[in-house]
């Protein structure tokens, strides 16, 4: 593979491609698509994304321009196939502005800690809201997170049982979503404290706890490896 079909490769696999037959090294094109001299602008600034009012058109819009436009580009497809992976969606969630500041979760947390991702997107409004943990309560634990968390985002398929998909969901209940002001909150008299056992892991009986004990399980490092490296994109839309 010539230079030249090299970095167009790499625009390909890990930015949102490249214009025309960029020539140079390789090298220097990766260290330019990582560190880009440049940096964008938050594509939501100053708008208004009222639901009423043509905000979730307004909202998509926003963002296909920004991936028209990115300089960061490697960033801009990082936050796009988190999207794909993190998934939430506009038709359930319907308030726009919840699912921009899960993308905003995405674009500022990607690059660093995914335990501390996982954490962040578990008690994230929109999460909450399109996997149902809102109405998740102690009396009445809805399993949909817990059963995503363990299959798509942490460990994979057969890694977990149905116990530990009621554990997850006793242990993460009592969280709910503040519409007016747009963020979450734990609400003691929801949740269930009782400590569960998670794939084999006792005392777990909260948002931390869970995820410590996802991430320390010997499945969760090879299926985040395997799942960033047949990433080429968004999975949903």
């Amino acid at each position: 593979m010539d230079e030249s079909a090299s970095i167009r490769w790499l625009h390909r696999r890990a930015g949102l491609g490249a214009v025309g037959s960029p020539a140079g090294d390789p090298a220097a094109a990766l260290d330019a698509l990582v560190a880009p001299e440049l940096s964008d602008p938050d594509p939501w600034d100053g708008r208004a994304l009222d639901p009423r009012n043509d905000g979730r058109r307004e909202a998509i819009v926003a963002w296909i321009l920004h991936l028209l436009t990115a300089q960061d580009t490697y960033r801009a497809r990082r936050t796009l196939m988190l999207h794909g992976w993190l998934v939430s969606a506009l038709d359930k969630v319907v308030q726009p502005a919840l699912m921009v500041d899960q993308i905003r979760l995405l674009d500022s947390q990607g690059g660093g800690s995914y335990p501390a991702l996982l954490r962040a997107i578990t008690v994230d409004p929109a999460m909450l809201v399109y996997l149902d943990g809102r109405t998740s309560t102690g009396s009445s634990p809805n399993e949909n997170y817990g059963r995503e968390l363990m299959e798509l985002f942490a460990l994979g398929v057969d890694e977990y049982g149905e116990a530990d998909v009621r554990a997850a969901a006793t242990a993460l209940t009592g969280w709910v979503v503040r519409f007016r002001i747009g963020d979450a909150q734990f609400v003691p008299s929801r949740h269930d404290p009782t400590p569960q056992t998670l794939v084999g892991v006792t005392g777990v009986d909260g948002v931390d706890s869970v995820v410590d004990a996802l991430v320390g399980h010997p499945a969760h490092v090879p299926f985040v490896a395997r799942r960033i490296r047949r990433m080429r994109g968004s999975d949903s839309a």
